[in-house]
Order: C-alpha cells, then structure tokens, then sequence
C-alpha cells in the first residue's frame, strides 16, 4: 500500500538530517531490484542540529529497480540508469553520521547544488495536507 503524501511529508519534518550530497558512485552493477549503498559528501545543509556538517562524509541505502524488475511492496524505487547518473542527491536522513537512513526513501537526484531545497516541507503544509486528509 502506498504511503499517503501526509506520511511523506511527516517523514520530512520528522527527519534529523536534511541536506544535498555529491554522490561518489561504486562501479558495481547490482542485480536489482535493491537496496544500494550511497557514499557522498554534504554540500548543502537545510537542517542539521549542528552535528552534521557541510564537508562531512555521510553513506545511506537508496532502492533502485530496472524497467522489468519484479518490485517488492513497501519501500520507493528510483531506476537504476537515473541513480548512477547522478552527481548529486537532495536527501531527508536519520541516523548518527556518517552512517544514516533515508527517511522514509525521501530522497531525489539533483543536477547540482542548489539554494533552496528541491524536497520542501514546513509545519504550515503539513497541518493542511493533515486537515485535507482528515476532510478527504
């Protein structure tokens, strides 16, 4: 069952880490569907508490499947060709650094860097999204 988008949204708030990453990508070529291994370098932080840097190295799992996949329930899949193309990440993460958990696999490829995050969350639309959900 898919997560309503009040749940991502929670997931959002609820996360200790929000940041951009420049992904170092292994060669390995996986048999997916599966869970990958992400190795990267904050360069951009939207939220941090002060214990994850920019500089600092963070590793997470992202789920990727290729056109075909038999994919299981539960968790988002992003494809594989668009994961390993990518040279940077926008990601909600948990965890005590470097080692970290995608919230919720809130997470998206990004061309570059930018100022503003490109995965937006704030208290205001979560209390109307709640409100619209509660009315739905």
């Amino acid at each position: 069952m898919a997560v309503p988008h009040i749940g991502h949204l929670a997931a959002r708030l609820r996360a200790r880490f929000h940041a951009q990453v420049q992904v170092e990508h292994t060669r390995a070529n996986p048999k997916t569907p599966a869970a990958v291994p992400v190795k990267g370098r904050v360069v951009r932080l939207f939220r941090s508490g002060g214990s994850l840097k920019v500089g600092d190295e963070v590793e997470f799992s992202v789920h990727v499947f290729r056109p075909g996949d038999d994919c299981w329930a539960g968790p988002a899949f992003m494809r594989y060709e668009t994961f390993m193309q990518a040279t940077h990440m926008e990601v909600y993460l948990n965890g005590n650094p470097p080692r970290c958990e995608v919230s919720l696999d809130e997470c998206v490829t990004i061309e570059a860097p930018s100022r503003r995050p490109q995965l937006k969350s704030s208290r205001f639309g979560y209390v109307v999204e709640l409100v619209k959900w509660k009315f739905h």
